[in-house]
């Protein structure tokens, strides 16, 4: 029988009168103290406890049989949130504390996942950089910004950066992203709005004002030569 199915009532001391192996799931126990079911728990922690018909359920028991259950909740709703997608050990173990576990709880279940091979902040940090940096084009700074808040550590997320950064043109990156965005602001006729709104554009991006002024420069060299090589091609030289 599954938890669900008996009468709600609070974990209590006493004499266990019976333990029973739940239906719904298998890994978990009934434990009933007193002919009355008391709670339920993992069973190989109820193995490891030796827990039996005729044990005495004193109040130093309870408090172990019940943080083990709390234990095994806060692993298997780590595993769900793990299941949905990768994240920092940071992330996890706030998600964990929103969902209301313990302290102890919470650092058991993320020992366990970084046992199992299933967190791991380097693997996730580059991840994440690889993404931001090459595929949405994001510059340094914001990166750099984002994991923090994910949680990792100040130097494992300057390491993941300068590592993901290698080979590429962070000039080259914006001027990419201010060409697609100058496209958008073809009807702006005012230079100055243009350039400001551009200038916005990669900065919240991420990309440091010397970049920007760089990429900017270089746009606005294009932007110069369009015209003269327009020309040329309608009206050549003889």
């Amino acid at each position: 029988m599954s938890e669900d199915t008996h009468r709600r009532s609070e974990p209590r001391t006493g004499v266990i009168s019976a333990t029973s192996v739940q239906a719904r799931d298998p890994n978990r126990i009934s434990i009933f103290v007193e002919g009355t079911f008391s709670f339920g728990m993992p069973l190989e922690a109820a193995l490891e406890m030796d827990l039996r018909k005729g044990l005495e359920m004193d109040e130093v028991l309870l408090a172990r049989c019940l943080a083990a259950d709390e234990e095994y909740k806060a692993r298997k709703k780590a595993l769900n949130l793990l299941a949905f997608r990768q994240r920092s050990t940071g992330e996890l173990d706030e998600r964990l504390r929103r969902a209301g576990f313990s302290d102890a709880a919470r650092r058991a279940a993320l020992a366990r996942m970084q046992k199992l091979g299933y967190l791991d902040d380097a693997a996730f940090a580059e991840a994440f950089a690889r993404d931001r940096m090459g595929v949405r084009g994001h510059g340094r700074r914001r990166v750099l910004l984002e994991l923090g808040r994910k949680g990792i550590a100040p130097s494992l997320a300057e390491q993941v950066v300068a590592l993901v950064s290698e080979g590429r043109n962070e000039v080259e990156d914006a001027l990419a992203l201010a060409r697609k965005k100058a496209r958008s602001l073809r009807r702006l006729d005012n230079p100055r709005k243009k350039r400001e709104r551009l200038w916005g554009h990669l900065s919240r991006r991420g990309f440091e004002s010397d970049v920007i002024r760089a990429a900017l420069a270089q746009l606005a060299e294009e932007t110069i030569d369009e015209p003269r090589n327009a020309g040329t091609e309608e009206d050549p030289m003889p």
